[in-house]
């Protein structure tokens, strides 16, 4: 990049290069971690000064030199031996522009000797392996920094004119950037790109803020993309809600047709009044004493025994109060009894003996005897009939042919 005559009749050459770079890890929109490098401001390099009526042959030296140096291919790319290399890094431009001026002072017959890189910049070079870096966009931001930093024409008494160009440039991006989102497809990745903007656009203006700037109208057009955006989330939410909404059940919008909307079936029945029971006064008194009397537990087993002569005891007075809760209570107390040895496996070290796995067969029979009178009853129609057969599978379940470790056989 030459200057603008420093002194008259002659350019300065200025080459920018980007430096500073760091490793940074962030996250993206679908939750990988990704990895990338970022340079900080770029480094600019004097490379001399050059009369202003040899610009056009400078130009073709270096370009000239700069198609010599694209010709290194594999090994010859790197610098190492002391060769020039192609290495792609400001380092070497500017060994191919000291390259270019050299050649321009001497005869058009003779090849100068090619120069050598010198360190000095953070390298991201192609020879440093790994994908190439995009740097078109920092490498243009940092050019138009040393433009408007050292090119006289457009150097202004403003310190700040460069950061003031890009907030502007931020936020005119972000005004363009908001119609496209709220008129078109208004999808996750678009609005959070679109928040990330206006962050960045926030953060520039707070910056300007600190240095006693005007940022009235940053803050404006902030929070004017912030409710738009908000809005067209909102919006997109209410159209995607409305493909779940449930028709009308009458109406003229109903899908059935006017007037199809009726009443579920199961509607329990009113409640029967109070009805006088015959039988006398000895049917009351027994009544009275199911209704208001109390039912005992099964006393309290070591963990894998099951009280046997108790169980066939509840089960025997259920056949007989077959409706009443008795029965119920019975056929509880078995399947808790034998839910809790099935968890425990029965004992975890002994096997149950002959007589005791009699005893539980006979417990079982008992059982299923009193659960299918009981379902006989018109005291079962309240309960679930598959909750009953699924309890009278779950009890019978202990019996069925075990694996060889388990601890039942019979």
């Amino acid at each position: 990049m030459p200057d603008t005559q420093p002194v008259p009749g002659s350019l300065a050459l200025i080459l920018v290069g980007l430096d500073r770079w760091r490793f940074i890890t962030h996250s993206t929109d679908d939750g990988a971690i990704s990895h990338t490098a970022e340079s900080g401001e770029g480094t600019v390099v004097h490379c001399g000064v050059l009369p202003a009526e040899q610009m056009a042959g400078f130009r073709a030296a270096l370009s000239g030199a700069l198609a010599k140096a694209a010709q290194r291919k594999g090994d010859e790319r790197s610098a190492a031996g002391g060769g020039q290399g192609h290495q792609k890094t400001p380092a070497m431009v500017r060994a191919l522009v000291l390259q270019a001026l050299d050649q321009l002072e001497a005869d058009e017959e003779d090849e100068v000797p090619a120069r050598q890189p010198q360190g000095g910049f953070t390298d991201v070079g192609l020879h440093t392996g790994g994908a190439p870096r995009d740097t078109a966009w920092p490498l243009v931001r940092e050019a138009i920094r040393a433009t408007l930093g050292h090119v006289s024409t457009c150097r202004s008494p403003s310190p700040d004119l460069f950061q003031l160009a890009e907030a502007h440039l931020h936020l005119w991006l972000l005004q363009r950037q908001v119609p496209l989102v709220v008129n078109g497809s208004a999808t996750s990745t678009a609005l959070n790109a679109a928040m990330q903007m206006t962050a960045a656009v926030a953060s520039v203006g707070g910056e300007l803020a600190v240095q006693a700037h005007d940022v009235a109208h940053v803050e404006a057009a902030c929070r004017a993309a912030r409710l738009a955006l908000e809005g067209a989330r909102a919006a997109r939410v209410q159209a995607a809600a409305s493909d779940a909404q449930l028709p009308a059940l009458a109406g003229p919008d109903s899908p059935c047709g006017p007037g199809s909307y009726r009443l579920p079936r199961g509607v329990l029945p009113p409640l029967a009044g109070p009805q006088a029971e015959g039988g006398g006064l000895e049917e009351a008194i027994e009544r009275e004493g199911r209704n208001l009397g109390s039912l005992l537990l099964p006393p309290e087993r070591p963990p894998g025994q099951l009280p046997f002569a108790d169980l066939l005891a509840a089960l025997s007075a259920a056949r007989q109060h077959q409706g009443s809760v008795v029965a119920q209570h019975a056929l509880c107390m078995v399947e808790r009894e034998m839910f809790q040895c099935a968890v425990q496996g029965f004992g975890a070290k002994a096997r149950l003996p002959e007589t005791e796995v009699d005893s539980l067969v006979e417990v079982v029979n008992a059982y299923l005897l009193a659960l299918h009178t009981f379902q006989g009853g018109g005291a079962s129609e309240p309960r679930m009939q598959a909750d009953l057969r699924s309890r009278g599978v779950l009890v019978v379940w202990p019996l069925l042919p075990a694996p060889p470790t388990a601890t039942l056989t019979h």
